[in-house]
């Protein structure tokens, strides 16, 4: 019997297993050992060459990858080594024992960690939460010096497409972004006359736009359209208001406003209001429907519209409250319990009805607000007269107002987290922006001298190198630190769209804290900080000074190594 030899039986073997494994893996090992023994020193490679010949008769393609993956650490670390002891200056650092001459490994070094670097900052872009964070750092910076969220072109091109479609939806959704007068009105105007439904969108324009001819028009038809809403009344006497405000000093606002028949006919009607509307669920259904349809993907567009969008006059309900508590006591006063309940129940019943369908937590809080203090003499007046239960009823409203505060205080408590998340998001923008702008510069040279073979300096030539590969890792720590820090926001924004009315706003207003300047250096510019610049200065400088320690320390230890 004929027996195989032992060499044979083995390299047989291996060719058996290695049919069993994924091709593509011990390619790509064998590419990474052969790569990384390309950046190695001189004094290294032999043992390179020794650990690619072995590769061929590790078995299996997951063990060959590891074996690559070891041996790729070992020469990246004699490489770092190389570099760090070959760029100290001295006569040391011009040696090929240092491993690194200018055309060389030094430059293939940077391309490598530069351009690996870049590729993984780019597979970023694949990620839907890294898009809609970009999107979101470039819309703060908008508002940061004041412009629009959408640009010109964008909305003239969704305005067009909408018009085209007789999509009524997506022209009010344009029209209550912070939009020119004109341009808001029209878009408006167009949207009423395709869906009539949409008509509480002239609630916002009157509340933005009050001195615009058209308002009396726009007040007219809120209130034909929904004549059992206290909104639209509240929108009349908030004008009235307002106008009071400015040619009346301000001590003597609310007594203007308590001799104005006007005035107090719209906060009555309203007061008498069976429906309390302010129109933010309609608002913000608008926004998810046109945004999800659009592919718009933009949150601050819909924080956006509801900073423009307007609230119900508050000033106008605690005036009015305090002119029906203050007829309560005179009532009370004079012995006439039962008118004097009748005006704190006015109070009463109309806090009720705006805590129940409030959308926002200001309303609820102005709700909540009115209604102890209703509540506190309606207290008063059941006790003297000996109604048990309905004091008790009352007692629990008064103290629901403490409740609302704490909820109030809490929800700002827990925005903190948010708010720093929003901070690192932004300031990690500006690390990639100046990033990118570094390996752009050091690329641009690097190409110019290489296309016209131009002379320079070692200098110049490690500064550059030295800068695509700070700027590429800029870049990709950038990148990853605005990914993570940027995506509980986008999570908050998935969770918006899932739900219906004003649900799901509460959980939106972390967005607000990437409204304005976004960045620590543009909050730096607008509102100049002293501390804030000092500390950031003080702790830039001792960063800057424990890396050159570091690199000092790191060239006097491995110099004479080398050297020996």
């Amino acid at each position: 019997m004929k027996t195989e030899p032992f060499e044979g039986r083995r390299a047989k073997l291996m060719r058996n297993r290695r049919l069993d494994q994924p091709a593509w893996v011990g390619k790509f090992a064998t590419w990474l050992l052969r790569s990384s023994l390309d950046l190695a020193p001189a004094q290294v490679r032999p043992w390179g060459d020794g650990m690619l010949a072995e590769l061929r008769f590790v078995e299996g393609s997951w063990a060959s990858l590891s074996w690559a993956v070891g041996g790729t650490c070992l020469l990246l670390k004699h490489s770092l080594i190389s570099f760090f002891a070959g760029s100290g200056g001295g006569s040391a650092a011009r040696e090929p024992l240092a491993g690194f001459d200018e055309e060389g490994g030094m430059k293939k070094l940077a391309a490598w960690v530069a351009g690996l670097s870049a590729a993984m900052s780019l597979l970023l872009l694949l990620s839907p939460v890294f898009r809609q964070g970009l999107r979101v750092v470039e819309s703060s910076w908008r508002t940061a010096f004041s412009r629009p969220l959408m640009s010109e072109r964008e909305r003239k091109s969704l305005a067009q497409r909408a018009r085209a479609e007789h999509d009524a939806r997506t022209l009010a959704f344009l029209a209550l972004q912070s939009l020119p007068t004109e341009e808001s009105v029209r878009l408006a105007d167009e949207a009423v006359k395709l869906d009539p439904g949409l008509t509480w969108v002239y609630a916002s324009l009157e509340v933005r736009h009050r001195k615009n001819p058209e308002s009396d028009r726009w007040v007219e038809q809120l209130n034909q359209w929904d004549p059992d809403n206290a909104v639209p009344k509240l929108v009349v006497a908030g004008r009235i208001c307002d106008e009071t405000f400015l040619r009346v000093p301000f001590g003597q606002v609310e007594a203007s406003l308590a001799a104005n028949r006007q005035w107090r006919d719209a906060m009555a009607a309203a007061f008498r209001s069976p429906r309390y509307d302010s129109y933010f669920g309609k608002l913000f259904d608008l926004d998810r429907d046109v945004m999800t349809r659009r592919g718009l993907d933009q949150p601050m567009a819909v924080m956006g519209a509801l900073a423009v969008f307007g609230f119900p006059n508050l000033g106008s309900l605690q005036a009015y409250e305090k002119i029906l508590l203050a007829e309560g006591k005179k009532f009370e006063s004079a012995g006439d319990l039962k008118r004097a309940s009748e005006s704190y129940w006015t109070v009463v019943r109309f806090a009720q009805l705006m805590q129940l369908h409030s959308s926002t937590d200001l309303e609820r809080l102005v709700a909540a607000h009115m209604l102890a203090e209703g509540s506190a003499p309606l207290k008063t007046i059941a006790q003297r007269q000996g109604a048990t239960d309905e004091s008790a009823a009352l007692a629990y409203q008064v103290e629901q107002w403490s409740t609302a505060q704490e909820s109030w205080w809490d929800d700002h408590f827990w925005r903190e987290a948010y708010l720093w998340n929003a901070r690192i998001a932004g300031d990690s923008s500006l690390v990639l922006v100046l990033s990118l702008g570094l390996v752009l510069v050091s690329v641009l040279y690097l190409g110019i001298r290489r296309l016209r073979s131009l002379p320079s300096s070692n200098r110049r030539l490690r500064l550059a190198q030295g800068m695509a590969v700070a700027g590429a890792a800029g870049l990709l720590v950038s990148s990853l630190t605005l990914f993570l820090s940027y995506r509980p926001f986008a999570e908050i924004y998935s969770h918006f769209l899932e739900q219906r009315g004003a649900h799901g706003v509460r959980s939106m207003t972390p967005f607000f804290d990437f409204w304005g300047p976004s960045t620590d250096i543009m909050r730096f510019v607008e509102f100049r900080p002293f501390a804030v610049s000092f500390w950031y200065a003080f702790i830039a400088a001792g960063l800057i000074a424990l890396t050159l320690m570091t690199k000092r320390l790191v060239q006097r230890r491995l110099k004479p190594k080398l050297a020996g």
